[in-house]
């Protein structure tokens, strides 16, 4: 069995507090300020805790995009060193086709090789990509054209031609 000691606010305006008279108006304003004191302190307390898990994701974002950027760049230099690597076995053995006095000529046709097949590349693939893009697209246009004729009798073309 638990005592009370402190009657509640509604206990002292109404005067039910074991047989109590009514608390006066000052009383009751008193204790309603002191509620909005307390409730204040709660909004402040609920504030500052979402605040403070927020200033945790945040931190955990950071964290996790340091250690994402660090990864990537150990994956870069992985790959880099791994590609050095292999062009300079490349080099090092179609040096050895040749006598030890033009061993030299296995770096040079392996430089060569490389950078002439890259500005290939270079030039070959964006012309491929883009035009199937482009031809994707005028083919999309017609279709679409063709639909507004089927279903208007008239398509976007015509009527911007005054026809």
């Amino acid at each position: 069995m638990t005592t009370r000691t402190d009657p509640t606010l509604e206990e002292r305006v109404r005067g039910t507090d074991d047989g109590d008279a009514a608390a006066s108006p000052g009383e009751a304003f008193s204790n309603t300020a002191q509620h909005v004191k307390e409730l204040q302190e709660y909004a402040k307390y609920f504030i500052a805790a979402k605040m403070d898990g927020w200033k945790l994701s945040v931190s955990r974002l950071v964290m996790m995009i340091a250690v994402g950027a660090f990864a990537g760049i150990v994956g870069v230099a992985m790959v880099a060193t791994a590609a050095v690597l292999l062009v300079v076995g490349i080099a090092q053995a179609i040096g050895m086709l040749f006598p030890d006095r033009y061993g030299w000529l296995g770096n040079i046709i392996t430089g060569v090789v490389l950078v002439g097949g890259s500005l290939a590349a270079a030039m070959i693939l964006p012309k491929r990509l883009l035009s199937g893009s482009f031809k994707q697209t005028v083919k999309d246009y017609e279709d679409r054209q063709r639909n507004q004729r089927q279903q208007f009798g008239t398509d976007v073309r015509s009527r911007a031609s005054g026809q």
